[in-house]
């Protein structure tokens, strides 16, 4: 059994679970490496029991380094007796993935285990995944690379006066091309993204739904994010937001480029971005805290006499720095002033402040740090000035 299904157990335990039955497929994927659908139950001093609706075949090929037991599960109704035979009858105490699940789910489930109290699981596992191990960060700065070479795609299909949009299906493209494993998934109910966003000029303001301190347009209502329609022009800066997959893993990153020169206030709050990476290194370590990293970041905005524009503009800015990444792009922790959350050496944090000026558009500087005893490491490696677009 792998070191993070023993450190389930050890949660389930602690919280005085008879079974947990694991669901979602991220964390499936994570303690038993296959996101086959069924259930994973895990209970003290017992193997796992991975129980399998589809896909069996391929679930035992790709779980068989987990040392889990694999079986069938023709039905749900099903459980119940599995469970008995595997040696856990007549529950008291399931936990269950409460973050995640639908209401509806817990109640199907719940009425297999009439006498069973639920508790929550998703919660405690989300923080087992916020410390990565030394394949998980490797498997980043895979992703990273793939990164990299999207940024240097929006370099390698720029034109003057080309469409935002144009541009985005090219340079999505060439990621998909460079690895990207075209799906990034997200934990947060309703949250979602593509590829990222490429957002040129008054679109890097343009007010949304996602959360985070830019957006953009989109094409329709209906989506509401993303590359719109409009000629990318001189002096607009054009925000690159990126978030990357490959092997299930993310590395979420920004910059900002420019055809010609940015305006003097763009230019000052780029600069003030430099600035909160610069100071990462005294305050992004492992026994800092999370609350430290932002209250300094905020501090920086507000110095520039900047705050109304720092992470979004006016009503619309978000209260975050940053967010960890990992399996899913916004997993723990969140770089949040009210956090009472330490610093931690493993975790992989994206950085990303931003300014946001209505009628002129966007500037960033985004990075994924691994946290460490000294400075941060930067898990990719592209410059972080503001880049020059249309130039041989």
């Amino acid at each position: 059994m792998t070191e993070r299904l023993q450190a389930l157990q050890a949660v389930v335990a602690k919280l005085g679970c008879d079974v947990a039955l694991i669901q979602g497929m991220v964390n499936s994927y994570y303690l038993t490496g296959t996101i086959q659908p069924g259930f994973l139950a895990v209970a003290p001093g017992r193997p796992p029991l991975l129980a399998v609706r589809k896909g069996l075949q391929r679930a035992q090929q790709e779980a068989a380094a987990s040392g889990v037991q694999i079986t069938p599960l023709p039905s749900p109704r099903d459980l119940p007796a599995m469970l008995a035979a595997w040696g856990v009858s007549q529950p008291a105490v399931i936990g269950l993935e409460l973050d995640r699940l639908p209401y509806q789910s817990v109640e199907r489930l719940l009425g297999l285990f009439p006498a069973a109290r639920p508790v929550d699981v998703g919660g405690p596992l989300r923080r087992l995944r916020m410390v990565k191990d030394h394949s998980e960060v490797a498997a980043i700065q895979r992703t990273g690379e793939v990164w990299v070479k999207t940024m240097q795609a929006i370099l390698q299909s720029f034109q003057p006066n080309v469409d935002e949009y144009d541009l985005a299906l090219r340079v999505e493209a060439a990621s998909r091309a460079a690895g990207h494993q075209g799906l990034v998934r997200t934990h947060a109910l309703d949250f979602e993204i593509f590829l990222g966003h490429l957002l040129s000029g008054p679109h890097g303001a343009v007010p949304t739904r996602f959360d985070g301190p830019t957006g953009g347009p989109g094409v329709h209502p209906a989506t509401a994010q993303g590359a719109g329609h409009r000629p990318v022009g001189p002096g607009d800066p054009v925000l690159a937001d990126y978030a990357c997959a490959k092997d299930g893993y993310v590395y979420d990153g920004t910059r900002t480029f420019v055809w010609g020169a940015l305006s003097r206030s763009l230019r000052g709050a780029y600069d003030v971005c430099r600035q909160v990476h610069q100071m990462l290194d005294t305050h992004l370590r492992a026994g800092g805290t999370v609350a430290q990293v932002t209250q300094a970041a905020f501090g920086l905005a507000e110095e520039a006499g900047l705050s109304e524009h720092f992470m979004g503009y006016g009503p619309d800015r978000v209260k975050f720095l940053g967010h960890g990444v990992g399996l899913e792009l916004d997993e723990l922790p969140v770089l949040l002033a009210s956090s009472s959350q330490a610093l931690v050496a493993g975790m992989v944090i994206a950085v990303e402040p931003k300014f946001v000026f209505p009628g002129q558009g966007a500037v960033g500087l985004e990075n994924t740090y691994l946290v460490r005893e000294g400075p941060p490491l930067a898990l990719a490696d592209y410059p972080d000035g503001v880049i020059a677009l249309g130039q041989d």
